[in-house]
């Protein structure tokens, strides 16, 4: 890559590409909505931030037993 990648879309730089999740070869598009994330073992994936209860409304903010990711916040179910 000639330029650092937005760690907020990639994980990496592979073939003058920053991608994001192992064999993937996509880059998320770094808006709240769909993020490069990683998950407790350090695998990297895009998620959608508005509805993923394991990085609700941010990367690692995971909603707690009995509560779902909506809009960004949790909220019990």
């Amino acid at each position: 890559c000639d330029q650092r990648c937005d760690p907020s879309r990639a994980d990496r730089c592979d073939g003058a590409q920053c991608l994001c999740g192992d064999g993937s070869r996509r880059q998320c598009d770094g808006t709240a909505e769909d993020m490069c994330c990683a998950d407790a073992l350090g695998t990297f994936e895009c998620v959608d931030t508005t509805s993923d209860r394991r990085h609700c409304g941010e990367c690692g903010s995971a909603c707690d037993p009995g509560f779902r990711c909506e809009g960004g916040e949790c909220v019990g179910i």
